[in-house]
């Protein structure tokens, strides 16, 4: 990360000479760029080079995840996260419904299974806020 092109351009020549003095490559294919912005839109340039091969500019990137957009927003991921977290919920309606079972029980089910979808990344969130995520945070 850099708040400028050209520091980016040191790191990944950094990068890059630390790659070739180990004998490792560096997959520019899987090896993208992307400005961060307020609004998201950005028509700067990014030029970045790995070694004699440039690096691809996108806007949005998904990495362990977690989807990474050009305006920082979370919205994608906590989205995708709360749909998870009710399909998991509904997959376990039987048993968390049947009487036998006890209230521990229950929120055992609960909390291993739904609370770390719902709490993946959630150090990156910030103050985001999502409709579908408040929905969801709601039925629990």
């Amino acid at each position: 990360m850099s708040e400028s092109q050209e520091g980016l351009q040191t790191s990944m020549e950094g990068l890059h000479s630390y790659a070739n003095k180990w004998g490792l490559q560096i997959n520019v294919n899987k090896t993208k760029s992307m400005i961060f912005t307020k609004n998201g839109y950005n028509t700067e340039k990014l030029n970045i080079m790995c070694g004699t091969e440039p690096i691809e500019k996108v806007t949005n990137y998904t990495y362990l995840g977690v989807n990474f957009n050009t305006n920082g927003s979370m919205d994608s991921t906590m989205t995708r996260l709360a749909e998870k977290a009710r399909r998991a919920e509904k997959a376990q309606t039987s048993i968390l419904n049947a009487d036998n079972n006890t209230t521990s029980i229950k929120t055992k089910l609960f909390e291993t299974t739904q609370i770390p979808i719902l709490t993946y990344a959630g150090e990156m969130w910030g103050l985001c806020t999502n409709k579908k995520w408040d929905t969801t945070s709601y039925m629990y």
